[in-house]
């Protein structure tokens, strides 16, 4: 049998060496790679004021993205809320909120190249050249965003630096309840 107490210590040292070397290499691998990774920031008070209420209204029900087995989730007033009572679920998104539904809504972003986010894809339907969502047909006869023409997908579109007209943040909440596409 081999018994490592019957190597040499040097040969022991190499190895131990050689395996704490690797390690480092590794930490510092990683470590580059989250250095050199930033969210896009297309902006808190705008999202805030425009985009986060056009996204409550028409993708945070529970089914949807209104639950925390998604990794999309949004947190929403009556609906997903983790850190509150029960007695509280009405009351508006606080800071803390409405931080974490910017902060996940940045990690689908993409300010390089906006018209190809997955924000702005994934729940634009199939036919108007979005990605599969199971929204469709579930949110109304089609998908969450009918076309690129749609009040809500432009104003995103515009957030995250699309050139693009826009609606008033009102008619985009209301585009998406009325199930029109203008």
């Amino acid at each position: 049998m081999n018994d490592p107490t019957s190597q040499p210590s040097s040969t022991r040292r190499s190895k131990y060496a050689f395996a704490a070397a690797a390690v480092l290499v590794l930490l510092a691998a990683c470590q580059d790679l989250e250095a050199g990774y930033e969210l896009p920031d297309p902006g808190l008070a705008s999202f805030q004021n425009d985009i986060e209420p056009v996204l409550v209204e028409r993708c945070a029900f529970p089914v949807c993205h209104g639950n925390a087995e998604r990794p999309f989730r949004l947190r929403a007033p009556a609906r997903y809320r983790p850190d509150r009572l029960h007695s509280e679920l009405e009351h508006p998104l606080d800071e803390q909120e409405t931080a974490a539904n910017y902060k996940m809504v940045r990690g689908f972003a993409d300010l390089e190249a906006p018209g190809g986010a997955l924000l702005l894809l994934k729940p634009l339907d199939i036919d108007a050249g979005g990605y599969f969502h199971r929204a469709r047909g579930s949110y109304r006869s089609t998908d969450v965003f009918a076309s690129e023409n749609d009040c809500g997908y432009r104003l995103i579109a515009n957030w995250l630096g699309e050139p693009v007209d826009v609606c008033p943040p009102k008619a985009a909440q209301e585009d998406g309840q009325q199930g029109g596409s203008s």
